[in-house]
């Protein structure tokens, strides 16, 4: 009984080598993974804590909101660039404030956007937190940031992250992820899995090296 266990081990054991090797790049490719999106969902977190404890910027987003609802933020940007701002205390005029807030706002989602786009921070966290205040906000901003544009000579230069991102997000109910990711984390989630997947290459190994190898 012994030495057929012992031959047995002979004829395949470089085929469970070669499952053993597979099985630590999935394990150290996994952990790799992880620790990425750990760091994503992080970094993304900081981003918004700051941001939300920031006075002066929810006092630009208090701002926005009330330009927002009442579908002022073209006029506003639109008043705020007929501002002398070679005048005394031109800051503390509202139409200053008013494009000065929209400005704050906009170059926010512009950081988050570009952020995500260099895989900085995690869409699919900002997506579940804010999609509906993204996109909606988009929609209120198109037109002002068009006049932008317009006195850019037509450039499409502002915001353009922060396009692309919230007209993505309109026409998804969650970020796309790869086919092979989705596979790789639907085996991954479970011990059982993991298990399922061990005998299935270690299975492999050994019909490789039967066929090819032996």
């Amino acid at each position: 009984m012994w030495g057929e266990v012992i031959q047995w081990t002979k004829d395949y054991g470089s085929a469970f080598t070669g499952g053993a090797i597979v099985i630590s790049a999935l394990a150290g490719s996994g952990l790799w993974i992880s620790q990425r999106d750990i760091a994503k969902k992080r970094a993304m977190i900081d981003h918004i804590t700051r941001s939300q404890s920031d006075i002066d910027f929810q006092e630009h987003r208090a701002r926005f909101n009330k330009l927002r609802k009442a579908n002022s933020i073209t006029k506003a940007v639109l008043a705020g660039e007929e501002v002398d701002e070679s005048a005394e205390d031109f800051e503390e005029t509202e139409p200053f404030k008013d494009r000065q807030a929209v400005l704050e706002v906009l170059n926010d989602y512009e950081l988050i956007a570009c952020g995500i786009k260099e895989r900085i921070y995690s869409e699919r966290l900002y997506m579940r937190w804010f999609k509906t205040t993204v996109t909606r906000d988009w929609d209120a901003c198109k037109t002002a940031i068009g006049s932008l544009r317009d006195g850019n000579g037509g450039v499409k230069s502002h915001f353009v992250e922060f396009e692309k991102l919230a007209e993505k997000w309109k026409n998804c109910a969650d970020p796309n992820v790869p086919k092979l990711k989705s596979i790789y984390w639907w085996i991954c989630g479970a011990w059982w899995r993991n298990v399922l997947a061990v005998v299935a290459i270690v299975a492999m190994s050994i019909w490789v090296y039967e066929h090819y190898i032996r």
